[in-house]
């Protein structure tokens, strides 16, 4: 008898369809998708592009590389790192020269519009679950109904109807989470779940949610940090950026000495490729 799987090899994990499935998926789910858009990310900051022409570049060819995977998954911690580092390359940023969330706020001083990957895939998961894939929640129910009479009563506690030997949350409990309105905190969920429920398909429910996640998700604004260091370099009191008067902002633009786009707040094409980057 000719035993056909003699020399077949057994993996805990195998891409399907660009996704990764298997129960240990999340050690290599997102490696080749990560380095991909890094590559392309710092070949976009190589090329020492004007922040208005670079940004479009990155938001439609480097950080929609993830987008795809994030659709039905959550983008890991360990790839918020990298875009720190990509995204001041991208603009010419000196090291440090803004905050997390303010560096993705730039548009309140007239800048382009950089998308950050973990506003865009938090996004994109609650759009899937919204309107890409229909059908979810009867995997859920099947889920329930078998971790109920299988797992131990611990996992139903904490809603895990996943064995430990997977090393990741289960798509459907990625869309269920997202749908629940799970990723923000209790008192905008109503808010989201409103959001969600537009079945108009003219409205861009993409483009909805991102905006509605960005102030929640990054709520530290850019002209709050700028009045705070205007404050300490001018030694003035510390005050809203409302009061700061503009002539004020501009000698606190010389006097850091950082990127000169800043002097050009009201363009809003921010063409400042004639002039030197820090």
């Amino acid at each position: 008898m000719f035993h056909c799987g003699a020399n077949l090899s057994v993996k805990a994990a195998a891409p399907y369809l660009g996704v990764v499935l298997g129960p240990a998926a999340a050690a290599s789910q997102w490696r080749a998708a990560s380095a991909k858009w890094q590559r392309r990310a710092l070949t976009i900051a190589s090329g020492q592009l004007a922040p208005s022409l670079g940004v479009p570049l990155y938001n439609s060819r480097a950080v929609s590389v993830l987008q795809y995977l994030a659709q039905v998954l959550a983008i890991p911690s360990s790839i918020w790192k990298h875009e720190s580092n990509l995204v001041h390359k991208v603009l010419h940023f000196p090291p440090n020269v803004a905050n997390w969330d303010g560096r993705f706020r730039i548009r309140e001083f007239g800048g382009p519009h950089i998308v950050s990957c973990r506003v865009l895939g938090k996004a994109s998961l609650a759009r899937t679950a919204a309107r890409t894939v229909q059908g979810w929640e009867s995997w859920i129910s099947k889920m329930k109904c078998v971790a109920l009479g299988c797992l131990p009563v611990t996992f139903s506690v904490r809603e895990q109807w996943w064995p430990d030997v997977w090393d990741h949350p289960s798509l459907a409990s990625n869309l269920s989470n997202a749908r629940a309105g799970k990723l923000l905190a209790q008192e905008k969920r109503q808010e989201l779940g409103s959001i969600l429920s537009v079945s108009d398909p003219e409205v861009r429910l993409h483009k909805s949610l991102y905006g509605f996640l960005l102030p929640q998700l990054l709520p530290r604004s850019l002209s709050l940090l700028c009045a705070r260091r205007a404050s300490r370099v001018l030694g003035t009191p510390e005050v809203s950026a409302k009061q700061i008067p503009w002539d004020v902002w501009l000698r606190f633009a010389f006097a850091l000495g950082q990127w000169t786009g800043l002097l050009f707040a009201n363009n809003p094409q921010w063409m400042v490729h004639d002039y030197a980057y820090a």
